[in-house]
């Protein structure tokens, strides 16, 4: 009887300790399951926390590229290492504009009678490559772009006149990378409008706090246009001296660029002496540029000064007037 008994019962502790096996076998396995999806949801989400953290410090990386631009035309091109002292001039020819490129540095190079040009860049509505233009063209906005290389060596050197080749044909690969110029924005906070400037912005733009235009057009409040550099540097124009509340004074030849407001057009055609057909007319008000881009030499000799003023001027009254 007692044998009998003795086998049930290590058949019984048998199936006990199986199915205990059974157990810690399963809940093992789903112990290193759940343990390897927590990991993978760990190395996910710091996956994605480092890509923010890199999309936030691209556009310092991106900071470094240096760029030719020509605020005239709103287009910029990327320039190499070797390129960062690359400046242009306006030359006109049967009405047309074109710019020429020049490089100080190549121009030192080789001595006096060159001027360092080594290309010149002119556009057109048209696409002459369909009319068998052998020059490379860029299409930016409704305009195609060509450059035109000096291909006269400018030294018998062949040192030199191989350093003059080779920044002329640099020149012409990285002007297939002409781009426009991103949208920049002055901000007048005080009456919810934004000046859009079609080139570059003049460097330290500002405006001077609203005021009104003065019994002489009432209704008209305006701001002066400057950059923190010119707002306060005094010229005499006409015999009349600069108080330093304005970039200029209000004489004979030269007059900052002003932004007016008012409700109505008739009171900008007052205050405008007439310029209000080139209104902008956003919410309730009307807005207008007035000023000069003429420039004597006012009895002031810096005439780099001047031109900054004038470049202003011209950048100003070219912004387009938009919505905040």
């Amino acid at each position: 009887m007692r044998k009998g008994l003795s086998r049930r019962n290590i058949k019984l502790l048998g199936g006990l300790l199986a199915l205990l096996l059974l157990a810690v076998i399963g809940f093992t396995g789903w112990f290193v399951y759940h343990s390897q999806q927590v990991a993978d949801k760990s190395y996910a989400d710091a996956a994605k926390s480092s890509s923010v953290t890199y999309a936030k410090k691209r556009p310092t990386t991106a900071s470094t590229q240096q760029y030719l631009t020509i605020k005239e035309w709103g287009v910029r091109i990327p320039l190499t290492a070797g390129e960062s002292d690359l400046t242009y001039s306006a030359e006109t020819e049967s009405g047309a504009t074109s710019y020429r490129i020049k490089s100080p540095s190549i121009a030192k190079l080789c001595g006096a009678g060159w001027d360092g040009t080594l290309g010149v860049i002119g556009r057109s509505v048209n696409d002459y490559t369909k009319q068998g233009s052998y020059q490379p063209e860029v299409k930016v906005g409704t305009y195609f772009y060509t450059m035109g290389v000096i291909q006269n060596p400018c030294s018998q050197d062949d040192a030199v006149s191989n350093k003059d080749v080779e920044a002329s044909v640099t020149l012409n690969k990285q002007f297939k990378l002409l781009q426009a110029v991103p949208q920049q924005y002055l901000t007048i906070k005080e009456w919810g409008v934004k000046l859009a400037f079609s080139g570059d912005m003049p460097v330290g733009a500002l405006y001077t706090a609203p005021q009104a235009a003065g019994s002489l057009s009432p209704g008209v409040d305006y701001v002066t246009l400057a950059t923190k550099d010119t707002l306060h540097i005094n010229l005499t124009c006409g015999g009349q001296p600069g108080d330093g509340d304005e970039p200029v004074t209000h004489g004979t030849s030269t007059n900052p660029t002003h932004l007016l407001r008012a409700h109505t057009k008739a009171e900008l055609q007052s205050a405008s002496n007439g310029d209000s057909k080139n209104y902008t007319h956003i919410g309730d008000y009307y807005y207008v540029y007035q000023g000069s881009t003429g420039f004597g030499d006012c009895g002031f000799t810096d005439a780099a000064v001047l031109q900054k003023f004038k470049s202003e001027n011209i950048a100003y009254s070219s912004a387009t007037i938009l919505p905040e």
